[in-house]
């Protein structure tokens, strides 16, 4: 942990609050999820639920409003 704050809401993928970029690494998420198809293929993960393959860097991303 780098100490850097984090948003979030349900901590189960649902809300997508604690969605962030994958810059470097790999993750690995249960299905399903709230992110869409478009936000997997652009490396987005949800903090609360990825588990980390690889090391992983990662930019916490301006929280979406559903």
């Amino acid at each position: 942990s780098s100490g850097v704050p984090m948003p979030f809401s349900c901590t189960l993928g649902g809300c997508g609050r604690c969605r962030v970029k994958v810059v470097a690494g790999e993750v690995s998420m249960p299905e399903p999820n709230c992110l869409l198809p478009d936000e997997r293929a652009q490396n987005y993960a949800l903090a609360c639920i990825a588990c980390p393959i690889t090391p992983v860097s990662v930019v916490v991303d301006t929280p979406k409003i559903n």
